[in-house]
């Protein structure tokens, strides 16, 4: 079984609504061209929401700051920074890399969060045989060995015992036979991939305060679940 890398992503979601500043704009763009090898690309595209009346297309802007491979991505929308990495990387150099490009965001205004999130995708190229043990493994169901399926658990904690900040944790493990994911089709893998983020309406200043703690613990969680993962495709 070959495990392959699809994207590990730090969310960084702010209240400001970052494309009502041309000014802001600049100023990030000036900030971060050459950090980690940065540089500016500007896009515009169309977002499609519901309202009363309907679905709604509106302007969707984004300013990406990204490396000449794309191995380093990081993206600007309204209310949200996406900092995502292509290439395979260990988790604590990840933890680095969003802390230095955190720096660059205190010193423009922009290092306040509402909600933290890391998520961490992978496939693996399996045998009938490895998929059909993991099936079996999943549920009780005893069907031949379908061509795709999908298992997630959500959960929800505390960070720790100090601090009122609730915590979900979104685990998904499935086959899938055609699944395109960040432009990318990928045909008969096993898909796992998980999702920690900050339960939403919690107050900004418990976020930042709490900012070290909740990135330890998800990424001590990332790890634990990627080896379950991979023990339970290998039964």
């Amino acid at each position: 079984m070959k495990e392959n890398l699809i994207f590990i992503r730090a969310t960084f979601f702010v209240d400001r609504v970052i494309f009502t500043d041309p000014t802001l704009i600049q100023t990030i763009a000036k900030q971060l061209t050459g950090v980690l090898n940065l540089l500016p690309s500007y896009s515009k595209g169309i977002k499609l929401s519901f309202s009363p009346q309907g679905l709604i297309q509106t302007e969707s802007k984004t300013l990406e700051m990204k490396r000449v491979d794309e191995s380093l991505v990081v993206a600007f929308s309204d209310n949200r920074i996406d900092i995502t990495n292509y290439g395979d990387i260990p988790m604590q150099d990840f933890l680095q890399l969003i802390n230095e490009i955190k720096s660059h965001l205190e010193i423009i205004g922009l290092a306040e969060f509402s909600r933290l999130a890391l998520c961490k995708m992978k496939y693996y190229d399996c045998s009938d045989e490895e998929f059909s043990n993991c099936f079996k493994h999943l549920f009780s169901q005893q069907a031949k060995n379908p061509i795709e399926w999908n298992a997630q658990i959500v959960d929800r904690t505390s960070l720790n015992d100090n601090v009122n900040l609730d915590v979900n944790i979104v685990k998904a493990i499935g086959r899938g036979e055609n699944v395109t994911i960040e432009g990318v089709t990928l045909k008969d893998k096993l898909l796992w991939n998980i999702d920690i983020n900050t339960k939403p309406g919690i107050a900004t200043s418990v976020i930042m305060d709490n900012y070290n703690a909740f990135f330890s613990m998800a990424i001590n969680k990332t790890v634990e679940n990627e080896q379950y993962a991979e023990q339970i495709s290998n039964c």
